[in-house]
Formats: C-alpha cells, structure tokens, sequence
C-alpha cells in the first residue's frame, strides 16, 4: 500500500469514526431532551458498537495490531447495525405509542374544554357562580359565569371589599353571622341582596363549606355556591306583605264586628225590654193596635239579636278565641230534641219533621253548643225555604 492509499484509508477510517461520535452525540442530548423513555437505549448501543468497530479499523490501519483487531471490528460493526435496525423499529414502536397517548390526551382536552363549555352555560341559565378562597375570607377568586352583574364586585376582592362595596349596612350583621356559622359548623346557608355593577340590589341565595382539612394559608379552605333567586325572594317578601296586610285587614273587620256587635245590643236591649213591658201591659192598659205593635217590634229586635250573636259567634271564632268544649253524648237525641223545637213551626207551614237515623251510630265527642246551633240554623233554614214536603 502506497503512503498516498495509507492516508486515504486512514482518514476515511478516522472520518467515520467522527461522524459516528457526532451521531451519539446528537442521540445522546436526544435522550436528554425528551427523557428516559425516549426508547433510544438500543439505537444508543449500537453505535457505540459502529463507533468501537470504526477506531478498530482506525487502529488497525494507523498501528501495526494483529489481524484478530480487524476481524473484532467487523463484528463490533455488524453486530452495532443489527442493534441500530432493532433500535430504530423499538423506537418507532414508541413514536406510534407516543403519538396514540397524544391522540388520546388531545381527545380528553377537546372533551373537557367541551364539559367546560356546557359547565358555564349551565351556570348562565341557572343564573349561577361560585368562589374559591382562603379560611379568612381575605383572597377570594371569583367565577361568575352566569352572575355578570356582581364580576367586578367579588373577581379578586375580600370580605372588606365586598362588606364595604356590595352589602347594604343594614345586611351587615346578618353576613357576619353566617360568617360566624361558617367558621363554627363548616358550612353555612343564607340569602342576602348584593349590589350589582348598575347600582342596584338582587337577592342571592349562599351556600358555603369549609374545608378543615386545608392547611393554614390555603387559597382553596372556602367553596361558596352563589344563585340570583331575585325574582322569588321578591314574590316572597310581596306575598309575606300582603299576607300581613291580610291579617291586618282581618283583624280589623274582627275589632270592628266585635265593637259595633256589643254597641247594638245596648239600645237593642232596650227595645226588647220597652216592647216588652208594652206587650205585657205592666205600665198599664195600652190600645191593642200598641200591643200589636210592640210584638212585632219585639219580635223584629229579637230576629236581630240573633244575627248579633251569629255575627259574635263568627268573631269568636276568626279571632281563635272559641274554644271547643267537647264532651260524649249521642247525636241521635240531640238531633230529637231540636226537632222537638221545631215541630210547632213546621207543622204551621205543613211540613213534617222526621228523623232516620243509622242504628249504628253510637254516641260522639261533639260540642254540644255549636252541634245544636248548626241543626238549628239547617232545620230553621229547611223550614223557612223549602215547600210542604217531608224533613
């Protein structure tokens, strides 16, 4: 071999050992850039193999070594490509892997962004928002995706703020006691109006919990569920106005029926006793045209003193103040005995009285006073609007 041919081969032996080193060291910072389970360790291997093969051939041309060098260095080369080729199908076994996980976690991140999507639009229409904040209330992150009206209020604030920006002063001890409960039981339910970004005040409905199980100066002890119900709390508190306007009224007409009631039995009872006195002539003889006419008269006041009880009866009862006074007895010979009253008067009019009664039915706790003025006021009533026929 010329000198001219023994350099040729030497720097091409010593050329590929170069560019052998260069590839490990591309792979190698490969591996250091994508991690461990880049899947490089066989590709790796094998040239190391090429790159030992390629300094024997080196050697063996720059150095006079034994022939078995050489024939090392064949076999360092051919066994590096096997492990190079065995490598490169590891490796795109790994590329295919690599690139289903991506597919896969590509597929999650469009899933959750899509969950996160119908997430706010369900708390748009349920008018809902939440936050996050620390055991103090001093860091509070807002999400108000469906209260927009109260953003600028709670995004980023704290308790001073909010007590300084959103609640009235009067509400001001009714948050501070749920705030109380809060940090007492771990969870506290209340509605109170905060003011939205135009000025003015909606009703909200709160639910908070407190997570003991945070460490100290944790952003994330409090969860707070936040609801717009303005419309309902206001139908609520319109409804329990009018309800006490109701009750008011009521109260009224009662103290009124009462106090007129009492007023018309003073003179009333006066009529009674004067007609009275006249229709027993005690005061002396009267024509019988006066008698005549201080019967009626008497029997008129006593028509009408009987709607005046009937109408005390009725404020007893609005007002709560009739007790029931029940007691066992048997309504067959109650309902006897007030037809027994009656029999003169139906039998004036042509109407039988009569009585069928369930052999059956054993004796009642009943009222005896309102049991008999109910039949009285139903029998008195049948006689007086029905025609001549059985009752």
């Amino acid at each position: 071999m010329g000198t001219g041919d023994f350099w040729y081969f030497a720097g091409a032996s010593l050329a590929r050992a170069a560019a052998v080193a260069l590839l490990l060291v591309v792979l190698l910072a490969l591996r250091g850039r994508l991690g461990p389970d880049a899947k490089f360790g066989p590709i790796i291997w094998g040239v190391l193999a090429v790159l030992a093969a390629a300094l024997a051939e080196a050697a063996t041309i720059l150095l006079p070594l034994p022939g078995w060098v050489f024939w090392l260095g064949a076999l360092l080369f051919a066994a590096g490509l096997v492990l190079v080729a065995a490598g490169m199908l590891h490796w795109a076994g790994w590329v295919v892997q690599l690139k289903a996980k991506s597919a896969e976690r590509d597929a999650l991140l469009d899933e959750s962004r899509r969950l996160a999507a119908l997430l706010a639009e369900s708390h748009r229409i349920a008018h809902l928002g939440f936050l996050v904040a620390d055991r103090d209330l001093q860091r509070i992150r807002w999400h108000g995706v469906g209260l927009p009206q109260i953003n600028s209020g709670l995004a980023d604030s704290s308790i001073a703020t909010v007590l300084r920006d959103m609640v009235r002063p009067q509400d001001h001890p009714l948050l501070e006691q749920a705030l109380h409960r809060l940090q007492r039981d771990g969870q506290s339910a209340f509605d109170l109006p905060l003011r939205g970004q135009d000025g003015s005040y909606r009703w909200y409905q709160i639910a908070a919990h407190l997570d003991a199980k945070q460490p100290a100066g944790s952003d994330s002890a409090v969860f707070a569920v936040l609801q717009d119900i303005d419309a309902t709390k206001r139908s609520q508190l319109a409804h329990a106005e009018a309800l006490r306007a109701a009750e008011a009224a009521s109260g009224a007409k009662t103290t009124f029926l009462a106090t007129m009631s009492h007023e018309l039995r003073t003179p009333l009872n006066a009529i009674l006793g004067f007609s009275e006195i006249i229709m027993r002539q005690m005061a002396g003889n009267a024509p019988p045209r006066y008698v005549d006419y201080a019967q009626q008269i008497h029997k008129a006041g006593g028509d009408l003193l009987e709607i005046i009880d009937r109408v005390l009866e009725v404020v007893r009862i609005d007002s709560g103040r009739r007790v029931l006074a029940p007691e066992l007895l048997s309504p067959q010979q109650e309902i006897e005995h007030i037809l027994s009253a009656f029999t003169a008067a139906a039998g004036q009019q042509g109407i039988a009285l009569g009585l069928v009664c369930d052999a059956e039915l054993g004796p009642k706790r009943l009222d005896v006073a309102i049991l008999r003025d109910v039949l009285a006021q139903v029998i008195g009533n049948a006689i007086k609007f029905n025609l001549a026929c059985p009752v």
